[in-house]
């Protein structure tokens, strides 16, 4: 991601559910975010431009957090958690299971 503004959007598929994790930099501040129970028809392609331009989930965005998790219906956990959360070489674990 080339700075402020920029985000992207990873999909995770198995054989019970599909997922996505979105990070991104948001006035120069880091955000995550992990959106479960989602539609064969709901890509990452969906889903990232929701983040932006008052879309459903730009609140997550404007939160700017540094780590996000939550347990899917199937009773998957997911977490985002920045390991580096400040700077201009952001970086972050995703965890499954």
């Amino acid at each position: 991601m080339g700075g402020s503004g920029t985000s992207g959007v990873l999909r995770f598929k198995s054989d019970k559910e599909l997922i996505t994790v979105a990070v991104g930099v948001h006035n120069y501040k880091r955000w995550c975010d992990v959106v479960t129970g989602l539609k064969p028809d709901e890509t990452a392609l969906v889903i990232n431009p929701q983040y932006y331009n008052n879309g459903p989930r730009a609140y997550v965005r404007e939160k700017q957090l540094a780590e996000y998790s939550v347990t899917s219906l199937v009773g998957t956990r997911f977490e985002v958690k920045y390991t580096v959360a400040e700077g201009n070489n952001l970086q972050a674990d995703i965890i499954i299971g």
